[in-house]
């Protein structure tokens, strides 16, 4: 039996098979990951390993040339980039496309295993995340208070939020921005130790010999058991001031002799303000192809859920998400794409002049369009900006099988046909130049989906969205639009509709109007021809003058300004600096201006191990609703305001749109040689 024949005698069947396409396809949705793009991050793992004190070369020669030797073997390895600083260094593996990035995190950490043993003993065990090392921080959330100090919020944050957030799916790491540990600062009086004939390393000795906890078995009697302490562990400042370190002729050096003693912050190298306020800052970065909106919407949960944890004098803000951004670019997408099925059917319903004929259409929409998930999903795609378009520009095109297939079967009602008759006989004697047609658009669209790079990785899945839905319509046009053509479609009442009968005079008008024009063009074909090479003209001379860009420039609502002071600038020098930016953006964070926020980072990145001598300033603009002036404008009035800082680099720029991580410029150079020198 045809399958136009089945869809006219079971029509049941056809409705079934349309709402199974229909429900897969919400299935399909819910379970799709969403973001502002198609994956693009080459996969990456990196791994860091922290070697407190050791210079940069120190770093270089025992760490980071092991590493990469360590791991250059590995399959599938694109490139591998190393960064040494003080007291740190960190090592890129981009591997090729497809490579499963877990599998390529177990090969790294295996690899790095094998030379673990060849590390010095005083660098701390390697950090393995998939992240690249230039991933930027997709959140900060910040935390301020009038009551407690940086320590005591560094404290809650540590205890309270940095784990529950560093297990929401998708999060590769979350940085400490200004953190401020609990430590025994002790500082040494190098008079008071020569005087006593004393060094540094004898101060080490003493404190690494008493200040540990040792096992120390268990009591045993008839009928309780008791686990035994051994505790010399030091804890307050005055146990420490109390410290032996040496006995010189029967005279004890205490500690105190020697040095003070004080509780303070365990490093000062990283610092966070909000909006003019000392802050604490937790920075969300993302793994490598992670659902950037997932992860958003699931970090705001575990704040909401950890509320309750958190004093009232604590305020928790958010003041950068980049998902922001990300979800009003779908909900306007998917506005769009809901005003274009409603004009879609209302053009359809002015042309065809019923609304019987113009239901034949507009029933086919919904299945093609949410159909197309289903093979995203399948494919492992995404719902993105690039996918959403597709679907928009098929929407046009889903239409024609079903209008085509509805025009046929009420050729064959007006032949005084049956309305089953007749829809089986138009859909029928359609059949093949609908599949036909598909097929060709079809054969257009595929070579999309073979593109490689990065514009491969693009259209791919805008292929995958267009092909998906257009090769659904022709199936739904032959099953749920030939069942609805034969429910609805009556030439008799259809041509009886005073609208129908308006729109035909239009178009007989129309058509009159058209065969004059084109008389007078016949009469004038060398007019017609130099017109015609005139526009072909002009359209190369635009292509050659119009600016190229990968992805145009976009209002994300957020202006990021680095800042780098010289080499050895120290954090109150940073701090300063920060001042300065902060107080040309104060003007912007009014109730009239378009600011919202700022956030100010030194060394967010470096845990207190790296330079202090660079920064971030991040200003994040109000709603696009809420303020008249662009990002743009915004930018442009501030690059002279900074420019006039002087004792630090400080330049607004505006974030990448597409798949930009950092802050990189569009062309580098490496210079490379045997050595440094």
């Amino acid at each position: 039996m045809k399958l136009t024949t089945l869809a006219v005698t079971r029509p049941v069947l056809a409705t079934v098979l349309s709402l199974l396409i229909i429900v897969v396809g919400v299935a399909a949705v819910l379970n799709l990951p969403v973001r502002e793009y198609p994956d693009v991050d080459d996969p990456t793992i990196t791994a860091t390993v922290i070697y407190p004190g050791a210079a940069a070369a120190v770093v270089e020669r025992e760490i980071t040339e092991r590493i990469e030797e360590a791991v250059s073997g590995i399959d599938g390895v694109r490139q591998i980039r190393a960064r040494s600083r003080d007291g740190r260094a960190r090592i890129e593996v981009e591997f090729s496309l497809g490579r499963d990035l877990d599998l390529a995190a177990a090969d790294v950490r295996d690899r790095i295993s094998t030379v673990r043993n060849e590390l010095p003993d005083e660098a701390e065990d390697p950090e393995i995340t998939q992240q690249s090392l230039e991933a930027q921080v997709v959140m900060w959330v910040a935390l301020t208070s009038d009551e407690l100090d940086r320590l005591a919020l560094s404290d809650l944050a540590d205890r309270v939020l940095v784990d529950p957030l560093s297990t929401v799916p998708g999060v590769a790491q979350v940085l400490f921005g200004g953190e401020r540990r609990y430590a025994m600062r002790v500082k040494l009086d190098l008079e008071q130790l020569a005087a006593r004939g004393l060094t540094v390393l004898d101060i080490e000795q003493a404190l690494r010999a008493r200040n540990l906890e040792l096992p120390a078995g268990r009591l045993i009697s008839e009928t309780r058991e008791l686990t035994l302490r051994t505790m010399t562990e030091l804890e307050r400042p005055q146990a420490f001031r109390d410290l032996v370190i040496a006995d010189r002729n029967g005279t004890e050096i205490r500690l105190a002799d020697v040095a003070e003693i004080e509780y303070g912050p365990e490093s000062y190298r990283t610092a966070v303000r909000l909006d003019g306020k000392d802050a604490i800052g937790l920075g969300v970065v993302r793994q490598s192809g992670s659902n950037l909106v997932a992860i958003s919407a699931d970090v705001r949960e575990r704040l909401e859920n950890l509320a309750g944890r958190i004093p009232d004098s604590v305020a928790v803000t958010i003041p950068y998400d980049a998902a922001t951004f990300v979800e009003a670019s779908i909900r306007q997408i998917l506005i769009t794409l809901l005003l274009t099925i409603a004009l879609v059917v209302l053009v359809v319903f002015i042309a065809l002049g019923s609304w019987r004929a113009t239901l034949v259409p507009a029933a086919t929409i919904p299945a093609s369009v949410i159909g197309a998930f289903i093979l995203l999903w399948a494919l492992g795609y995404s719902i993105n900006v690039l996918t959403l378009l597709a679907l928009i520009l098929a929407i046009g095109m889903l239409v024609d099988d079903a209008i085509v297939v509805g025009e046929n079967v009420f050729r064959f009602s007006e032949q005084d046909h049956p309305r089953l008759l007749a829809a089986d006989l138009g859909a029928a004697e359609v059949a093949f130049a609908v599949i036909a047609t598909t097929v060709v658009l079809l054969a257009v669209i595929t070579p999309l989906a073979f593109l490689t790079g990065d514009s491969g990785r693009l259209f791919s899945e805008f292929a995958a969205g267009l092909g998906g839905a257009l090769g659904l319509s022709s199936l739904i046009a032959l099953t749920i639009g030939v069942t609805v053509a034969s429910k609805l479609i009556d030439a008799e009442r259809i041509q009886a509709d005073p609208l129908r009968r308006r729109v035909g005079s239009l178009f007989e008008r129309l058509s009159q109007g058209y065969l004059r024009l084109l008389k007078g063009v016949l009469s004038a074909r060398w007019l017609v021809l130099l017109l015609a090479l005139l526009l072909v003209g002009g359209t190369g001379w635009l292509y050659r003058d119009l600016p190229r860009e990968l992805s145009p420039r976009e209002d994300r609502g957020t202006i990021f300004i680095p800042v780098a002071a010289p080499e050895g600038a120290t954090l109150d020098y940073m701090v300063g600096v920060l001042e300065e930016i902060e107080a040309v953006l104060e003007p912007l964070i009014t109730d009239d201006g378009p600011g919202e926020h700022v956030i100010s980072l030194v060394a967010p990145r470096s845990a207190g191990e790296g330079p202090v001598n660079s920064g971030i300033v991040i200003l994040r603009l109000k709603h696009w609703s809420q303020r008249e002036r662009s990002q743009f404008a915004v930018t442009r009035q501030l690059l002279p305001k900074l420019a006039q800082i002087t004792g630090a680099q400080a330049f607004a720029i505006n974030p990448p749109s597409l798949g930009g991580e950092g802050f990189q410029q569009p062309v580098q150079m490496a210079v490379t040689a045997p050595s440094l020198d």
